[in-house]
């Protein structure tokens, strides 16, 4: 695996970031820990605000038909089709801490079990904005989640009590 740093100007390359995922553009979509969201295109090294900042964000992901998710601990908000305003969805299940797009617009979240909301894997199908949580999971915590072609996905755990601190493909 390569690693590279992209020296940017102004300074956005230098922040402490949060929330990172390339959507099918190759568009990098970034969200600091002060909750600034910016955007990078394809070859070029000037990463640009996206006009919104969004307190506590934890996550980015972007659905192949260019809606634009963020997850916070208390919510999970969308930005339909890349443009307006970031709206909550209507249910709340999960105290969130990951998010992530499939090639297939269906959305993967997975957060902790913090009262009262539920730990877990949940998706979003495509077309909908109702979460469903998946049988393949109890309410344990997870960290992170990454789809990938195929229906699968990969999840970590925290090293929680309610986690075991390791990476789950599943699909």
């Amino acid at each position: 695996s390569a690693s590279f740093l992209i020296g940017i100007s102004p300074t956005p390359g230098y922040l402490p970031w949060t929330g990172l995922f390339v959507d099918q553009f190759d568009t990098l979509w970034a969200i600091d820990t002060s909750g600034n969201i910016y955007t990078k295109a394809s070859f070029t090294n000037i990463f640009v605000y996206h006009g919104f900042s969004i307190a506590a964000a934890r996550d980015i992901t972007v659905a192949p038909n260019g809606d634009v998710y963020v997850c916070r601990a208390d919510t999970m908000l969308k930005q339909t089709g890349g443009v307006g305003a970031f709206v909550p969805l209507p249910t709340n299940p999960g105290y969130w801490t990951s998010v992530s797009a499939a090639p297939n617009g269906d959305i993967i979240c997975v957060g902790e079990k913090q009262t009262p909301y539920a730990g877990g894997v949940w998706v979003i199908y495509a077309g909908t904005n109702t979460f469903v949580k998946l049988s393949c999971d109890s309410d344990s915590d997870w960290s992170t989640v990454h789809a990938i072609a195929g229906g699968q996905f990969f999840a970590g755990q925290s090293t929680s009590i309610e986690g075991d601190g390791q990476v789950h493909i599943f699909g």
